[in-house]
C-alpha cells in the first residue's frame, strides 16, 4: 500500500496450490487482508492469482485464474 501511495506500481502473487475456478480472499478467515487486498485493487495494484499443482515431489504451473 506505501509504495502506491508513494506513485510506485505494486502488484501481488497469489499461489493457489487448491482446485479453483476463481480466487477471492476468504474474509471469515482474515478479514484484515481481505480489506486491504481490495483497497490495493482499488488503489492499482496488480493482482496474480497463480493455480499450481503438486504431485507430491513437483510443483506444476496450471493457469492464471481470475478474481471472483
Amino acid at each position: 500500500m506505501n509504495a502506491l501511495e508513494h506513485g510506485y506500481k505494486a502488484a501481488i502473487m497469489i499461489l493457489i496450490f487448491v482446485p479453483a475456478t476463481c480466487f477471492m480472499p476468504n474474509e471469515r478467515v482474515d478479514k484484515k487482508f481481505a480489506s486491504l487486498f481490495y483497497e490495493g485493487i482499488s488503489k492499482g495494484m496488480k493482482v496474480y492469482p497463480v493455480l499450481l499443482k503438486y504431485d507430491g515431489k513437483w510443483i506444476y504451473y496450471d493457469r492464471m485464474l481470475n478474481l471472483c
